[in-house]
């Protein structure tokens, strides 16, 4: 390299807002289990991370526990076994997390 020369290094991006600046997961679902009181197992073993800024569709046939996992992570239910981490249930009442109902 010349002396005096110019050299470029290029710079991480700039963390815009505060989730973007959150390096673990903003919602994960770790083996989470939800059998609800008629037997019917929802969920088994299930396991999700989504990160901040990704955009992510639960697809699946009817029954397959699409809704469950929303409501979990609304704080609307409790699972069965596992764990649940999401906004609703960092800050419950003060989580500003919005969803509509199907």
């Amino acid at each position: 390299m010349a002396k005096g020369a110019i050299v470029h290094q290029p710079r991480a991006p700039a963390a815009c807002g505060t989730l973007a600046a959150m390096p673990d997961a903003l919602i994960s679902l770790s083996s989470v289990d939800k059998r609800f009181a008629s037997g019917t197992v929802a969920l088994q073993s299930a396991t999700l991370e989504v990160r901040a800024g990704e955009f992510v569709s639960l697809l699946g046939p009817s029954g397959c526990g699409k809704s469950t996992v929303l409501r979990l992570v609304a704080g609307l239910d409790q699972p069965t076994a596992g764990r649940v981490d999401a906004p609703a249930w960092r800050e419950p009442g003060q989580a500003r997390t919005g969803f509509v109902f199907q």
